[in-house]
């Protein structure tokens, strides 16, 4: 009867998930939510039938017991605080890494970006360059001169 209740809770989460698939949020965890509930299946699509086998050697079930209940509650550990974690740290990094650029590597990265998807961001951000005709050596001959 546990185990029937256990199987509709999660068969409801997973709907839920479903339901809630498109709302646009940042906090949206439908898809870690069904992950994590996918992984308790399997680890009881393969728990059940090993608990069944050693259900006569009582450290032997004990020890796979345990396992079982490691493997599910990591799993939906994981699954859950993994990516915010991630996203976190991530975070702190782009913006230690923002702080710290010279204004060449800023250049660069634009560029960089701008290949990559198709913009010439250079285009869109920078000036013009003006230069100056007359500091501009005409031939070998008046650069000499001005050098001097």
């Amino acid at each position: 009867a546990l185990g029937v209740f256990n199987l509709g809770i999660l068969m409801y989460s997973l709907w839920l998930c479903y339901v809630t698939r498109t709302l646009p949020s940042e906090f949206n965890e439908s898809k870690w939510i069904t992950a994590s509930v996918i992984s308790i299946f399997q680890i009881m699509i393969l728990g059940i039938p090993v608990m069944v086998i050693v259900r006569d050697n009582p450290s032997s079930n004990y020890c796979v017991r345990v396992c079982v209940f490691f493997l599910m509650s990591m799993s939906t550990m994981l699954f859950i605080y993994a990516p915010k974690f991630a996203k976190m740290h991530i975070a702190k990094e782009s913006e230690a890494n923002a702080s710290n650029l010279t204004e060449a590597e800023r250049i660069t990265q634009r560029v960089l970006a701008s290949q990559t998807h198709g913009i010439s961001e250079t285009a869109r951000s920078s000036a013009p360059i003006e230069t100056n005709q007359e500091d501009m050596p005409i031939d070998e001959e008046n650069s000499i001169k001005r050098a001097n």
